[in-house]
């Protein structure tokens, strides 16, 4: 719901009868990598954002895909990895925080981008730096969105991940190993919570 608890009031589900679920349809996303999103159903349309900021809107009933939106990362350098936790949906839009830090709306229509806007720099952390990276911040601190957005009294909320870390933490989709906490340059930074 609207309210981001994950809880339906809904009750043609229940403990007598949950046995007698089973598939209808099944979509395939092509991404590999963890999905800990929930969809959002609205007006018989599932909104699905997929690793690496992808979203794709289906049919509920059917799994037919309506649309994609083809999310290009403006950098491969991911602190938190490529996951989202999901979408928000509000005055015909969805809205979404990006892995390489940057707040989208997309038109439920069609999945047209409506408008991209960088929160700021992914690897300073600073909205002065947007357009500035030097390479010695490489190696720094690294800054996220995976959070699903929150849709309220015409605003979206959005909240940075990756501010905890001291050095960058590869990806857990891919082979090698990663550690939590390891050195850094810097020492992690504050996180921070904006209104658009």
């Amino acid at each position: 719901g609207y309210a981001n608890q994950r809880y339906s009031a809904l009750d043609q589900i229940d403990a007598r009868n949950v046995e007698r679920l089973v598939p209808k349809w099944i979509y395939q996303t092509g991404i590999l990598g963890t999905f800990p999103t929930s969809p959002i159903v609205a007006d018989g349309v599932m909104y699905l954002s997929t690793p690496y900021n992808h979203v794709v809107a289906l049919d509920a009933a059917t799994g037919k895909r309506q649309w994609r939106y083809t999310h290009e990362m403006e950098t491969d350098k991911l602190c938190c990895g490529s996951h989202n936790r999901g979408i928000a949906i509000g005055y015909g839009r969805l809205y979404m925080i990006t892995a390489d830090a940057r707040l989208l709306a997309l038109d439920t229509a069609d999945g047209a981008t409506v408008w991209d806007i960088r929160v700021l720099d992914p690897a300073t952390g600073n909205s002065a730096d947007l357009d500035a990276n030097a390479e010695a911040l490489l190696n720094s601190t690294r800054f996220a969105g995976n959070m699903a957005p929150v849709v309220y009294d015409g605003k979206v909320f959005v909240g940075v991940s990756g501010a905890g870390y001291t050095a960058i933490l590869d990806e857990a989709e891919g082979d090698g190993t990663y550690l939590l906490g390891k050195p850094g340059i810097r020492r992690g930074q504050r996180a921070f919570l904006t209104a658009y």
